[in-house]
């Protein structure tokens, strides 16, 4: 249950709630936390306001009539004054999934969530993570944020483990541990695919690293096509299939991966799929005989489908999820792209 055991405390059936998160992307990941968060928040009644990039392409009005999207504008005081709009019914503001506390990416709509608390706003995080966090200004907001939410549900132990720690006693904030948002939706998918026995196909699905280079690899591209290469010939695959986990972000660089390994290997067949649903996204992991990737909802997708799965570590998330899992057909990539464990 991604809301947690006192969701129910903090939001009345039937109210009103405002969700920011990565919306409107076309991100495979995210699209899954917010159907599973979706389905949630029926089972309450409440009418919810999403803020996105963009319209959300798979959530129509017929099947979610309670849900209105309003698009972030482009200047600074004109999202300042959509948040308020938008929210000015809510009784509470939730971050929706994913890694949202983190040096290189996120910090929680610090900003926004402090500007709820002044509109008087319940503020929440829930089915979320806690990445690197080694900058003082972005450890202070997150502790800042833990400390004024009413209610925060983590998908990994780890998180968990920080966040209670950082808590103060004074905070009334509930704390808990769930399943990642995205699970739901997946086991529902991933149950209603035919079971594929005939693949010749790698999936690769890879996103840019250049904010991680201190840590990582960064966005060079060779050892990633290498890698790719060398697992097929371990599997005896003699196709790849590239494709975008992120449709806004990634595509530029699949392509370049697929030109990377095209001059790299003249034998293997490689494609690029510019296919932007989570459903063809997954029917796509679904007619693969083994995933390589850097994206966790990709690997978590794979374990849903019983693949074998190889997964870079760029991210504590990463780590966090194969550790807690065991599953031996998810295997960890290390930072030097060499097999870590199995």
């Amino acid at each position: 249950m991604t809301l947690g055991t006192n969701f129910s405390s903090i939001v009345d059936i039937g109210s009103e709630i405002t969700l920011v998160g990565y919306y409107g992307m076309d991100n495979f990941g995210d699209d899954l936390m917010l159907k599973s968060l979706l389905d949630e928040f029926g089972k309450h009644n409440l009418t919810v306001n999403i803020l996105a990039y963009r319209e959300v392409s798979w959530l129509l009005k017929e099947s979610y009539p309670n849900v209105k999207v309003w698009i972030w504008p482009d200047s600074k005081i004109g999202k300042f004054q959509l948040f308020k709009k938008a929210s000015q019914n809510s009784k509470a503001v939730f971050w929706g999934g994913g890694t949202c506390f983190t040096d290189e990416d996120g910090d929680g709509y610090f900003k926004y969530m402090i500007y709820a608390k002044l509109l008087g706003k319940k503020v929440g995080y829930l089915g979320v993570g806690i990445g690197n966090l080694s900058k003082t200004s972005r450890l202070f907001k997150t502790k800042k944020l833990i400390n004024i939410s009413s209610i925060l549900t983590f998908r990994d132990k780890t998180s968990l483990k920080k966040a209670l720690n950082w808590k103060k006693k004074s905070s009334k904030a509930s704390i808990e541990l769930v399943e990642d948002p995205a699970n739901q939706t997946l086991k529902g998918l991933a149950s209603s695919l035919p079971v594929q026995t005939n693949n010749n196909s790698l999936v690769l699905a890879w996103r840019d690293l250049s904010d991680y280079s201190n840590t990582t690899i960064g966005s060079e591209l060779l050892p990633v096509s290498e890698m790719a290469i060398k697992l097929c010939e371990a599997h005896e695959v003699n196709r790849i299939i590239i494709m975008d986990t992120d449709s806004v972000r990634d595509k530029e660089l699949s392509i370049s991966l697929k030109e990377s390994i095209e001059k790299l290997n003249g034998t293997i067949s490689v494609e690029y799929n510019d296919c932007t649903n989570y459903e063809e996204k997954l029917a796509v992991i679904n007619e693969s005989k083994v995933v390589f990737t850097s994206r966790l909802h990709v690997a978590v997708a794979a374990k849903y489908l019983n693949k074998e799965c190889f997964v870079y570590n760029y991210s504590p998330k990463i780590s966090y999820f194969v550790q807690e899992e065991g599953n031996n057909k998810i295997q960890l990539i290390d930072k030097d792209l060499t097999i870590k464990s199995a």
